[in-house]
């Protein structure tokens, strides 16, 4: 037989069902973030890295001038070296059929043996494996980047102008190279056989290495680095560039960091609204049954048994809570890794969920709930009798409400039902303050993701501002520079045309290891096709010989850097020493790479190209994006009809479209994030306006025995929720200055290795306070309704 305490407990919750509700809803919330974030978490950590690991990825990548498969050979009998895979890397034009105006880039990776790959493994996820002679295996990312399928032709040209139809017979994985969703770089797989008939040797230009020390030892990744690199050399061969991918590293990590960097702020933002929310609820329910709590200790009940009830009541509503949300948990969990697979191009098993974070959320739901209750608690259980019984239906009114009421009073035209709803809220301000935290922290969370994306927005526009051209085209084979102008004015709409050269090249530091790669351009000193921000330092000027200006990105990976500094880089597979004039704001990070500029004759004069370019900087007149893509399958045609054939063609928009890309996870977690935020934050309003009824039911009950209406009550109460609302959003503005900050300078940084730049969205902070004013609306109509359905008898005998 049930107990009479347990007995009051659940008559207290039957009762008190809208509460009950409430507070359960309240728990759900707080368990099911933690334990989504916390699973998440774990399976990611695991099977990202875990994942990549498994491509046994090379510790070393070369890339060379053409060589025979006997060089494998040779590099695997050096001392340390466990593993060697040859690739052919070529770069092709592709169309998804004939009716296409324009082409797109297409990377073809040549491999020899499909199934004895040794480093870097490419993974078979369908269709035919080896591909056949003129199909090949497309990358899985790439495939549903263009939308293609099994079966289906692409027509490709060769930088010999060679064109051929090949069919997609299958699709591989590759987890070494970006996804084609966040850089926009489509991948295939084809054997050499296909090469031969594509018109390339059967030729390889990249070495992956497998290392057998230990390779987060500088000093002796620099050595095998010398070791590899004297063998290739010794073979007359050049090495155009080498990559030391950072130990323990996967590409897209610094993205999946912030991810979960973003997941734990958010469980804890999370968890601090629950404990407000239930400090709130329970506060309601111990103020409610005062007069209860006082007639059981004036009968003998000891404090330990009234904190016991209660304590008891939040351990079921905990228990309710919890198992309410491990389901939904188990599912949000599974989805949400899925999606965040896909975006990575990594294949994640939502199936092996950590269970045992259950127990984690079992404690949680319980434990956090019984600590968040013990001080209204203990406080309502350890008033005396008297006490108790005597306040009942009294407030303690804030000592700052005479303040309030001269303001109010100076306020002409407001009606009496108005103020009364103004300066309800100041009468317990120390609940109008937990109140007005959770909604701030969600008001503050909303405004910075809507300032984030403006700033965004914003550093996007001025990369792009620093590029004033349109177009770059990347040529095949270095082209005089006069040509270029003649053959571009030829397109309507053409307006500028400059050549500069171009050299994917390292830097090499004085311990003789190289840097992540380096795009160095050589550029006319008086360009306008240029618009820089310099930081530190200056730009090029004409007389400038051996000066080089950088972006600010490759200081924070290169700190001896310094503006007056020498810098060495490799150009044309020889060793150059520049000085660092300048220092500009632009984008760059370890994964894309840095962007350099140096004068242009000094850089022709260094690659033996003297009066050559490698690229052609196209500026135009369109004023839309349909202009400018037809201008560019117009320029495209126009140099391959003058016999200069073009390896790509890249729109700056298209740049946009990337670095858009980059930012989409993040920015859909923090929408995530601040739903869930505003659904706390509105639950917690729920509970302080339902606490403020009670507190003040009798009052209530006067105004209904004086001949107030139900629309009178409920107006009141509404009013009071808006004014608690409108309060926040000001509190809400202000929080979202350090958070806005915070968000663009560490994402900025995670992406760019530069802060983003700072904009406070004056239309986020404007939309968050109709939002708010619409939360507040639904969030008082519950207590509202209540306070309306009470009767005159029933509110002055209210227990």
């Amino acid at each position: 037989m049930i107990g009479i305490r347990w007995r009051k407990v659940l008559r207290d919750l039957w009762l008190n069902r809208a509460r009950t509700i409430l507070i359960v809803l309240t728990i759900a919330v707080s368990v099911f973030a933690v334990g989504t974030i916390v699973a998440s978490q774990v399976i990611l950590q695991e099977q990202l890295p875990g994942q990549y690991a498994k491509i046994d990825p090379p510790h070393l990548l070369f890339t060379t001038s053409e060589f025979e498969p006997g060089l494998v050979d040779s590099i695997e009998s050096i001392d340390g070296v466990a593993a060697v895979e040859a690739r052919r890397n070529i770069q092709v034009r592709m169309k998804t059929n004939p009716n296409e105006q324009s082409w797109r880039d297409l990377y073809l990776f040549g491999i020899e043996d499909f199934d004895e790959q040794k480093v870097n493994r490419v993974w078979h996820t369908s269709g035919g494996w080896p591909p056949p002679k003129e199909t090949l295996l497309m990358e899985r990312g790439s495939m549903t980047y263009l939308n293609l399928r099994e079966g289906q032709s692409i027509i490709i040209k060769t930088s010999g102008g060679k064109e051929r139809r090949l069919t997609i017979s299958g699709v591989a994985h590759d987890l070494y190279h970006m996804p084609a969703i966040i850089e926009g770089t489509v991948y295939a797989f084809v054997t050499d056989d296909t090469l031969r008939w594509l018109g390339e040797e059967a030729l390889y230009n990249e070495l992956h290495v497998r290392l057998k020390g230990d390779i987060r030892n500088a000093d002796y990744m620099r050595m095998m680095t010398e070791k590899i690199t004297d063998r290739i050399e010794g073979e007359d061969l050049l090495v155009y560039t080498t990559f030391r991918p950072a130990a323990g590293s996967y590409p897209l990590d610094y993205i999946a960091n912030t991810v979960l960097l973003l997941l734990t702020m958010l469980g804890v933002l999370i968890l601090l609204l629950g404990v407000f929310l239930i400090i709130n609820s329970i506060s309601a329910l111990v103020a409610q049954q005062t007069r209860q709590i006082g007639v059981i200790k004036a009968v003998g009940g000891r404090t330990g048994q009234i904190s016991g009830i209660y304590l008891g009541m939040v351990t079921i509503l905990g228990l309710i809570g919890t198992l309410l949300a491990i389901p939904f948990t188990i599912t949000a969990t599974r989805e949400f890794v899925r999606f965040l697979g896909d975006q990575f191009n990594y294949v994640i098993n939502p199936e092996q969920f950590p269970y045992w974070v259950i127990l984690v959320q079992v404690a949680a739901g319980i434990l956090i709930p019984v600590l968040a209750a013990l001080v209204p608690v203990l406080n309502g259980a350890k008033q005396p009798p008297a006490q108790a019984l005597s306040e009942y239906g009294k407030n303690q009114v804030w000592s700052g409400m005479l303040t309030i009421d001269r303001i109010l009073r100076r306020i002409k035209g407001l009606s009496r039902t108005v103020i009364f709803a103004i300066r309800n809220p100041f009468r317990k301000h120390s609940r109008l303050v937990l109140s007005l935290i959770m909604l701030s922290i969600a008001g503050g969370s909303f405004i910075t993701v809507i300032n984030l994306r403006a700033s965004l927005t914003l550093t996007v526009d001025r990369m792009l501002d620093f590029w004033s051209y349109d177009y770059w085209l990347d040529l095949n084979k270095p082209t005089l520079v006069d040509r270029l102008p003649v053959v571009a004015s030829k397109v309507p709409g053409v307006s500028q045309v400059e050549g500069w050269g171009f050299e994917m090249s390292r830097r090499v530091r004085p311990d003789g290891s190289e840097s992540n790669p380096l795009f160095l351009f050589g550029v006319p000193a008086d360009t306008t096709m240029l618009r820089p921000n310099v930081i530190k330092g200056r730009w090029l000027l004409p007389d400038d010989a051996n000066a080089v200006v950088v972006g600010m990105g490759l200081l924070d990976v290169e700190p001896d850097l310094a503006v007056g500094k020498p810098i060495t880089v490799k150009i044309n597979g020889d060793e150059r020493t520049l000085t660092v004039v300048g220092v500009i704001e632009m984008l760059g990070n370890q994964t894309v790479g840095y962007l350099a500029y140096m004068p242009y004759n000094t850089y022709s004069t260094y690659s033996n190209q003297e009066n050559r370019a490698d690229m052609a900087i196209v500026k135009t007149t369109a004023s839309t994006l349909d202009e400018k893509k037809a201008i560019g399958t117009a320029l495209e045609n126009a140099f391959e009809d003058a016999g200069i054939s073009v390896r790509s063609v890249v729109m700056t928009e298209d740049e946009r479209m990337e670095i858009n890309s980059s930012f989409g996870i993040i920015v859909v977690l923090l929408l995530f994030m601040v739903l869930l935020l505003s659904f706390v934050g509105g639950l917690g309003l729920t509970g302080t306006m339902s606490l403020n009824v009670i507190d003040r039911s009798r009052e209530i009950g006067v105004i209904r025995a004086f001949g107030g209406s139900d629309q009178a009550v409920t107006r009141i109460v509404v009013i009071e929720g808006v004014v608690i609302g409108v309060i926040s959003w000001f509190f809400s503005l202000i929080l979202a200055l350090p958070l806005t900050w915070l968000f663009c300078d560490m994402i900025g940084h995670s992406f760019l290795n530069m802060g983003l730049a700072y904009r406070y969205s004056f239309w986020g902070a404007l939309l968050w306070l109709v939002l708010v004013i619409v939360l507040a609306v639904l969030s008082s109509s519950l207590p509202a309704r209540s306070a309306s359905r009470l009767t005159v008898r029933e509110v002055l005998s209210y227990e």
